[in-house]
């Protein structure tokens, strides 16, 4: 919760950059599409799906329209093919293993969604939690005392 901070300068940061390239450089300038060079409206496309998610995931309107927040971080695979498109393959080259351990990541979840939990009791404890307790497969070794904490 402490980095969170961090996430907002950035949003800021690329909300003041997308204002001043209009504002400082011609829209024809902004809006040409170079098959040789930098494009310049792949990058704008991918700085107004990185805006929309940023400011989805602000927790007001995170907590109030979760879906539009959820459906809205889906658009990261446009935004990472739009941002290719506007860097090219050099600095592609640079982000690549972030973004294979985040496919490893997402591939790892989905193989781990596919496993049935059953729930053996829940309750509301005194302070608004939820306590929820499932079974265990008594051949795999889980610590005790795991916490989740679902905001």
């Amino acid at each position: 919760m402490n980095m969170i901070w961090l996430w907002y300068v950035d949003g800021v940061k690329l909300s003041s950059n997308h204002a001043c390239i209009f504002t400082n450089i011609l829209i024809s300038q902004a809006l040409e599409w170079s098959k040789t060079y930098v494009s310049n409206v792949a990058g704008e496309i991918a700085s107004l799906i990185a805006l929309a998610m940023w400011i989805t995931s602000i927790p007001r309107i995170r907590r109030k329209m979760y879906e539009v927040f959820f459906y809205t971080h889906h658009l990261y695979i446009l935004y990472i093919l739009f941002y290719a498109i506007h860097v090219g393959v050099e600095y592609m080259c640079m982000i690549a293993p972030g973004i294979f351990l985040f496919l490893i990541d997402r591939h790892l979840r989905f193989l781990q969604s596919r496993q049935h939990a059953r729930l053996l009791s829940a309750r509301l404890l005194p302070c608004d939690a939820l306590e929820l307790n499932f079974s265990k497969d008594p051949s795999k070794t889980i610590q005790c005392l795991f916490l989740i904490y679902i905001c």
